[in-house]
């Protein structure tokens, strides 16, 4: 991987192939869209400063992601608690299925991101509570 900083001769290029690139597209279509060879995005992409920019912006977007999955996951529940007092039986059955089947995994995932905060909170040298 090259470490030298990321300085291409178009840095709105560099901006937006690193965005494409970071949402999924493929190097084929970002330097046909961008009017670049491919060879130079390649050579970007062992660029160290390049390869920061698309992981950032990567993760940028996964967050996004995530934020409105929890928005949409609120009202999906809401939908279900519905069903589950409005519906038939086979409705209430299959609504408390689906309530049901997800509550180990979303508190599985609640008691690791506990566990993160707390590990990410522990100043180096120095035990978490939960761990001793």
């Amino acid at each position: 991987m090259v470490d030298q900083p990321f300085e291409p001769r178009d840095p709105g290029k560099g901006h937006l192939a690193a965005l494409a690139i970071a949402s999924g597209s493929s190097i084929r279509k970002v330097a046909r869209d961008l009017g670049l060879d491919e060879r130079t995005l390649r050579r970007w992409l062992k660029n160290a400063g390049f390869k920061a920019k698309v992981e950032r912006y990567r993760a940028e977007f996964t967050s996004q992601t995530i934020g409105r999955l929890t928005a949409a996951s609120s009202a999906a529940v809401g939908v279900l608690v519905k069903l589950m007092a409005e519906g038939s039986e086979q409705v209430k059955l299959g609504a408390a299925r689906a309530i049901l089947d997800k509550l180990p995994i979303m508190s599985e995932y609640a008691d690791l991101s506990e566990r993160v905060r707390q590990l990410e909170s522990t100043r180096p040298g120095e035990e978490s509570e939960s761990w001793q």
